[in-house]
């Protein structure tokens, strides 16, 4: 049996997420740390706001999920600086089994033998393509504690957004979108006027560079996060943590592609694994958590 559509929209926001690392590292070569991510989440705002206008009620009730996620992303902007981009998701692996520890201490949630097998030949083929990043990585000091603290807040992120959405049903995933997006674009704007300033925002972008832009607003920050939302809603947020793994494969052939990135010939064999966990994890038989009441249809 194959995955059901929830899992398909998964893996799409979950590749989109993978191909983003090469695209965000091309685009620094032009822009800013923090000016590229101002224009990410300030164009997404533009596509994402609501009809009623901006909620301030709404903006503090989702303010958690919006500053751990925008925090998430902007430490990882800052890790591409530094690192090869393969590098992202391999470390990102380590947030199922943060969120998992998660849901067991608070929730008292209880998994199958199954599901936690799936997870482990997944996270094996994480150990597989490791070296994908082992042997290219200098290890300077401020690419890798700020992806350590992009992964730590992207797990809170998750959790935080299961905990917004069983409290405020009437939040839709393009609310919570939306929410990001403007949260972080007010956290960041103070540096990019820095970064503006100090002449450090923006070099000689061509077309190439403005495409990725557009790509990173529409796909990897309207697409993937409102997707994201979707799955977040449906399933535990353990479950939905578990697709992480299939970025890494992705991300992989992504930097090869676009930026000459050494691709390994244990790639094939960690991506097998990978989806066989991910397929595993789809069929296995989870109890669900407390189930959120359908969003209202309206924006």
């Amino acid at each position: 049996m194959g995955m059901d559509n929830r899992g398909r929209l998964m893996v799409l926001a979950v590749a989109v997420m993978g191909t983003g690392a090469p695209f965000v590292k091309i685009g620094l070569e032009e822009f800013g740390v923090v000016t590229l991510l101002a224009l990410r989440f300030g164009l997404a705002c533009l596509l994402l706001i609501p009809k009623g206008g901006i909620d301030l009620k709404a903006m503090r009730e989702t303010s958690l999920a919006s500053i751990a996620g925008g925090g998430s992303i902007l430490l990882a902007f800052v890790a591409l600086d530094e690192l090869p981009s393969s590098i992202v998701p391999v470390m990102f692996a380590l947030i199922p089994g943060m969120t998992l520890t998660w849901e067991v201490a608070r929730r008292r949630s209880t998994f199958t033998r199954r599901n936690i097998t799936a997870m482990a030949v997944a996270f094996f083929g994480v150990v597989v393509l490791a070296d994908l990043a082992a042997s290219s990585v200098t290890a300077p000091g401020l690419g890798l504690t700020a992806l350590a603290g992009s992964v730590l807040l992207y797990a809170i992120y998750g959790v935080a957004s299961k905990d917004t959405q069983i409290k405020n049903p009437t939040y839709t995933d393009r609310h919570m979108t939306f929410y990001l997006s403007f949260t972080t674009l007010l956290l960041t704007s103070p540096l990019a006027l820095w970064e503006i300033f100090s002449g450090n925002a923006v070099g000689s972008p061509g077309v190439a560079h403005l495409g990725v832009v557009f790509y990173l607003v529409v796909f990897t920050t309207v697409g993937q996060f409102v997707i994201y939302q979707k799955i977040i809603k449906e399933y535990s947020t353990v479950i939905a943590s578990l697709y992480l793994y299939i970025q890494i494969p992705f991300s992989a052939i992504a930097s090869a592609l676009l930026l000459g990135e050494a691709l390994s010939p244990s790639l094939i064999l960690g991506t097998a694994l990978v989806l066989i966990g991910a397929a595993g994890v789809e069929k296995a038989s989870v109890p669900k958590p407390q189930p959120v009441p359908a969003f209202s249809k309206r924006l």
